[in-house]
């Protein structure tokens, strides 16, 4: 058995040449040209049926384009914005909860070395950078629930890059 490389839809009418949009019917036929296959699509309305060069044919809709949602900031980005944080008053309960999201992403780990010599161990994180040496101490912070909403609209900010 031999295997063929067949190119991907046009999303273009062969005959007519329009775009063919998500959602529209078509057929796809893989063709004889000389010694090669290729592929031509049709809008439904416009296939005139399989001549003698078709090899074969099948029926589709042009699928809808995938959402690819937004893009997360750079661990690199999300690590300097917590190092900011912690050194901004007011900002200890959204470092604490970025400091979590970040715990959760394997991008800091619990230092349990750089615990046992801190003083301040019931009252802060020690935090490793994963793959790295650099500790951050994150003081654990009460969040207040009443500005739970405040803090998701934070967290969501500073997580796409403010896409």
């Amino acid at each position: 058995m031999q295997d063929y490389a067949i190119q991907k839809s046009s999303r273009k009418c062969f005959v007519s040449d329009r775009p063919l949009q998500p959602g529209d019917r078509c057929v796809s036929a893989i063709m004889q040209k000389g010694g090669d296959l290729v592929r031509r699509d049709f809008a439904l309305e416009n296939w005139p049926g399989p001549n003698s060069e078709t090899v074969g044919w099948w029926r589709s809709v042009i699928p809808q384009k995938r959402s690819t949602g937004q893009s997360l900031a750079p661990n690199s980005v999300l690590i300097n914005t917590l190092e900011n944080l912690l050194e901004s008053p007011g900002k200890g309960a959204i470092a604490y909860l970025l400091a979590l999201l970040l715990i959760r992403r394997r991008v800091l780990v619990d230092d349990a070395e750089a615990s046992e010599q801190s003083s301040e161990t019931a009252s802060t994180l020690s935090l490793r950078v994963a793959h790295e040496e650099r500790i951050l101490l994150v003081p654990l912070e009460p969040v207040d629930a009443a500005r739970s909403q405040e803090y998701q609209a934070q967290l969501v900010e500073l997580l796409h890059g403010g896409e």
